[in-house]
C-alpha cells in the first residue's frame, strides 16, 4: 500500500526531485519513498552489533598472531635494548660531570596526543615494554600520565614506583607505591583508583640501568570540538560540569600541555578516519603549526590492510600518509594483553606479542609487494627506534659542551696545581729564611726613609693636608674639651695646613695643631667654695697652716688641670698613633713598587743570582726551574703577619706614652709658691720638694 503523502517526482526544465538518492534506481519510487522515512534508532541493537564486530576482529587477531611463529627472547630484547649496553654508563657518568660543573642537561619529552581510544595509552605501554592498564577498565585516561625515565645503574632490573598525589589536591592517591616487574596488579589497581577527572598528572619514575633519562606524557583523549572556532561553546551544561573536568573536556589541558615547545609531540591517530586526520590538523594548528615537532603515528594498521586488495592499493595508500614523520603500527588489542585466567601477560609475553604483531603486518606487506621504499615507516619498533635516535640526538647536541667546561677546567686545575708546585718550592726553609730577611729590611728601610720624609713615597699620592688626615679619621680628627664642646681652631695659624706630609713632618704638623689647640684654651677658674672645702676645719690665718694651704690649691690645681688636658692629650695620642700606623701601607707600596721595576728591567733569568735559587730542572723546557724569592706576593700571610707586628708596636708605645702623660698628673708635684707673701720665689733645684 503506497503512502498517501508520497509524490512522485516533478520534471521540468527549472524544477529539481524533493528527494535525490542517487544510488537508487528511479523506477524504484517505494524505494524512494522509503528512503525520505528516517529510521528510528536502537542503542541496544548498535551496542550488540559493535561488540559482534569486536568479537569478530579480536578473533580474527588472535588467529593471525597465532599464526605467527614465537620470536627468540635474545631478539626481542634487543630491539628493547636498541644501544650497546657500555652508553648508558657513560651516559650517567657524562651526567653526573655536568652535574658537578653546574651544567644543566635537560631531559627530552615526549608528548601523547589524540582523540579517546586511538591507542595513546597502549602507545606508552608498548614504549615501556610492561603492561600495566594504564587506562584501567573503561578505556579511557582522565588525567594525564607522567612517565619519567631515570638512568639508574644500580637498577639490574626496572624499578617503577608510582609516585603520591600532592597534598591538599583531594586526590585518593596517598602514598608512593614501588613495584617491581611482573608484579603490577597492585599498580593497576591503584592506577584504576586514581583515574579520576583532574588536570593533577599521574607520575610514575620508572628506573632502569639501559634506558636514557626522558618523559613521556599521556594525556587525556581530545574531546569533540571545533578548534577553528575559538568563540565555541565549551559545554552545554557548563554550571554541572567540575572545573577540572571542563579543563578536560574542553581541550585546554591538551593545549596547555602540547604548546611546550621543548616537547615532542606524538600524535597517534586511528587508521581510515578521514574526519580525525581533519580534526588533528584543527588542533594541531594551535600547538605546532609548522609541524617541526609532531610525529604521526597511524594506529590499526592491520585492520586498514584488510580492506587493501592490491598492490597499487597498498602504495598508493602509503604514498598518501608516509610523509617523513608518519610511522604505522598495529599493536595488541587489550583483549589479547590477558591470559585465559584473567591475569595480564608477563613483560617477555607482552614484547613477544608486540614483536609478532609487527611482523605478521611485514609478512601482509611482503605477500602483497608493496614498496621497500615504505619500510622504514612500518611497525612500532621503527617508531620507538627514531624516537630514541631523537632523544639520543639531542643528548649529543648537548654534551659538546660538557668537554669544553671539562677542558677549561683542567686548564684551571692545571694551572693552580703549577702554582701549588711553585708555592711548594717557595716554602722551603732556605727561601722562607731569605724571602723574610729580604722583606724585613726592604719595609724597615721604607718606614726609616718616611719617618725622615724621604720623597720615595710620593707625597703628591700618599700625603695628606691637615684637612685631609681629620676627615679620614672621623670624629677622632676633631679636638674636644673637658665639657664635650667642639674647640675651633685658626688654621691659617698652623704652617704646612695644606700640604700633602707623611711621617716626621706630618707629625710635628700635629704638634704645632696641638700648640694652637692649647694655646685657645683657658683654665677653669679656682672658686673660693673649692678651696674652703678642700680646708675644712684649717683657718687662713693659722700660720701653722701654710703648708696645708700649699698643697690644697697644688691639689685643686691638679685636677683641673688634669680635667681639661687629658682628653687633648688622649685626642693627641690618636692622632700620632694614626700618622705612624698609616706608613705601614705606604712603606708596602714602595716595597712593592721596587719589586715591579725590578721586573721591568730584567727577567726573571737575569735576575742578579742572590734573588734566585735554582731549584731543579724542568725537562719538557730544558731549563732550570727558579724560586724568585724576591715575589712577596707568595707570602701574604707573612707580610702580614710583619705588618701586625708594626702596628702592634705602634699601639703598644701609644699606650706607653699615655700612662707616662697621666703619670705627670698623679705622681708629681712641682711647688713654687709663698703662699703668705704671694710673691714669687727662687728656688735652688737642691730644695726642690718631689713627692710622689
Amino acid at each position: 500500500m503506497n503512502d498517501p503523502l508520497a509524490r512522485k517526482p516533478e520534471s521540468g526544465p527549472n524544477q529539481s526531485p524533493r528527494v535525490s538518492v542517487p544510488d537508487v534506481p528511479v523506477e524504484a519510487p517505494g524505494q524512494i519513498e522509503e528512503a525520505n522515512i528516517p529510521t528510528p534508532r536502537d542503542p541496544e541493537k548498535e551496542r550488540k552489533q559493535r561488540e559482534e564486530e569486536e568479537r569478530k576482529e579480536i578473533e580474527e587477531e588472535k588467529k593471525d598472531l597465532g599464526s605467527v611463529p614465537h620470536i627468540d627472547p635474545i631478539e626481542i630484547n634487543h630491539l628493547y635494548d636498541l644501544f650497546p649496553p657500555q652508553l648508558y654508563p657513560s651516559f650517567s657518568h657524562i651526567n653526573k660531570l655536568a652535574r658537578d660543573l653546574n651544567k644543566e642537561i635537560e631531559a627530552p619529552e615526549i608528548c601523547l596526543i589524540g582523540k579517546v581510544g586511538h591507542g595513546k595509552s597502549s602507545i606508552l605501554e608498548a614504549f615501556l615494554g610492561h603492561r600495566f592498564n594504564i587506562i584501567g577498565k573503561d578505556g579511557a585516561s582522565k588525567r594525564p600520565v607522567h612517565v619519567a625515565f631515570f638512568n639508574n645503574q644500580e637498577c639490574e632490573r626496572p624499578r617503577i614506583t608510582l609516585r603520591r598525589d600532592p597534598r591538599g589536591s583531594g586526590l585518593p592517591g596517598k602514598k608512593d607505591i614501588t613495584v617491581a616487574p611482573d608484579e603490577y596488579a597492585t599498580l593497576t589497581t591503584e592506577l584504576e583508583r586514581r583515574n579520576v577527572p583532574s588536570d593533577v598528572p599521574i607520575f610514575i619514575k620508572y628506573e632502569y640501568k639501559l634506558c636514557l633519562n626522558m618523559s613521556v606524557i599521556d594525556t587525556p583523549g581530545i574531546p569533540d570540538i571545533d578548534f577553528q572556532n575559538d568563540d565555541a561553546d565549551d559545554s552545554d551544561d557548563e554550571d554541572s560540569v567540575d572545573s577540572e573536568l571542563k579543563k578536560v573536556l574542553s581541550g585546554e589541558l591538551q593545549i596547555e600541555l602540547a604548546k611546550n615547545s621543548h616537547f615532542i609531540l606524538c600524535c597517534v591517530e586511528e587508521m581510515g578516519d578521514g574526519a580525525n586526520k581533519k580534526f588533528m590538523v584543527d588542533f594541531l594548528d594551535k600547538v605546532d603549526p609548522k609541524l617541526d615537532k609532531t610525529i604521526f603515528v597511524c594506529t590499526k594498521f592491520r585492520n586498514c590492510m584488510r580492506k587493501l586488495t592490491s598492490t597499487s592499493d597498498v602504495n598508493k595508500y602509503l604514498q598518501t600518509l608516509g610523509d617523513s614523520k608518519t610511522y604505522f603500527v598495529s599493536l595488541v588489542p587489550h583483549a589479547l594483553t590477558t591470559n585465559s585466567n584473567g591475569t595480564s601477560l608477563t613483560s617477555a609475553q607482552f614484547r613477544e606479542k608486540l614483536v609478532q604483531s609487527e611482523r605478521l603486518d611485514m609478512s601482509n606487506l611482503e605477500k602483497m609487494k608493496f614498496d621497500k621504499r615504505y619500510e622504514s615507516k612500518i611497525g612500532f619498533f621503527t617508531l620507538r627506534k627514531y624516537v630514541l635516535e631523537a632523544i639520543l640526538k639531542r643528548y649529543l647536541d648537548a654534551f659538546p659542551e660538557i668537554p669544553k667546561r671539562i677542558e677549561l677546567l683542567k686548564k684551571t686545575h692545571e694551572a693552580t696545581a703549577e702554582r701549588v708546585q711553585r708555592e711548594k718550592k717557595n716554602l722551603e726553609y732556605r727561601y722562607l729564611r731569605d724571602a723574610a730577611y729580604n722583606y724585613a729590611n726592604e719595609f724597615i728601610g721604607s718606614l726609616q726613609k718616611l719617618i725622615v720624609s724621604n720623597i720615595d713615597g710620593n707625597p703628591q699620592q700618599n700625603g695628606q693636608t691637615m684637612e685631609e688626615e681629620k676627615y679620614l679619621q672621623k670624629e677622632e680628627g676633631d679636638w674636644y674639651d673637658h665639657t664635650h664642646k667642639k674647640l675651633a681652631v685658626n688654621r691659617n695659624t698652623i704652617e704646612d695646613w695644606d700640604v700633602k706630609l707623611y711621617g716626621i713632618n706630618q707629625f710635628k704638623r700635629l704638634l704645632r695643631e696641638f700648640k694652637a689647640v692649647m694655646t685657645s684654651i683657658q683654665m677653669p677658674e679656682m672658686k673660693t667654695d673649692e678651696i674652703a672645702v678642700s680646708l675644712g676645719t684649717s683657718h687662713l690665718n693659722d700660720c701653722s697652716q701654710v703648708a696645708s694651704y700649699v698643697w690644697v690649691c697644688s691639689d685643686i690645681a691638679q685636677r683641673k688641670t688634669h680635667d681639661v688636658l687629658r682628653p687633648l692629650i688622649e685626642r693627641l695620642i690618636k692622632r700620632a698613633t694614626y700618622i705612624l700606623q698609616r706608613l705601614v701601607d705606604i712603606a708596602d707600596k714602595m716595597v712593592s713598587s721596587k719589586k715591579r721595576i725590578e721586573k721591568a728591567k730584567k727577567a726573571v733569568v737575569q735576575t742578579p743570582v742572590a734573588a734566585v735559587k735554582a731549584v731543579g730542572w724542568d725537562k719538557k723546557k730544558d731549563t732550570p726551574q727558579t724560586v724568585d724569592i724576591g715575589d712577596y706576593d707568595n707570602y701574604p700571610f707573612f707580610i702580614r703577619s710583619v705588618k701586625e707586628l708594626y702596628l702592634n708596636f705602634v699601639e703598644e708605645k701609644a699606650k706607653t706614652c699615655t700612662l707616662k702623660c697621666m703619670d705627670e698628673f698623679h705622681c708629681t708635684r712641682l711647688i713654687y709658691w709663698d703662699v703668705i707673701n704671694m710673691k714669687e720665689v727662687n728656688f735652688d733645684h737642691k730644695n726642690t720638694r718631689e713627692e710622689s
